[in-house]
């Protein structure tokens, strides 16, 4: 298997996971967040995944094919944060009044690289 093939799968495998916890044990996702999300290093250990992840990306497709898969997933989510829009403005209102300066560097760098792919 490549390594998209790999991460495609374990996308596969979480999803499916997380879709018999949902439907058979629902509070069973909230009692993982809970204990998942309060650590301190979550955000690190995100961070390396998508660099990671991003490094395999950029080594099979173009910034405009991952661009246009980060628009439709970015829709997908959207729509289900929709579901809940008054819970999510309230948690949008409290994440945008922080300034975290690497998520703004990584968002200005990945327009930067997709424009740059575009019209250089």
């Amino acid at each position: 298997m490549t390594p998209l093939e790999i991460i495609a799968l374990i996308t596969a495998i979480v999803i499916i996971a997380k879709a018999f916890v949902l439907i058979a044990k629902p509070k069973g996702i909230s009692v993982f967040i809970d204990k998942f999300f309060k650590r301190k290093g979550i955000p690190v250990f995100y961070f390396i995944l998508f660099l990671i992840v991003g490094y395999f990306l950029i080594k099979e497709l173009t910034i405009v094919q991952i661009a246009a898969a980060l628009t439709l997933s970015s829709l997908f989510i959207g729509m289900m944060y929709s579901m809940y829009s008054k819970e999510m403005a309230d948690f949008a209102k409290k994440m945008y009044n922080k300034k975290n300066w690497l998520v703004i560097f990584i968002m200005f760098l990945i327009a930067g690289i997709i424009l740059w792919a575009l019209f250089l």
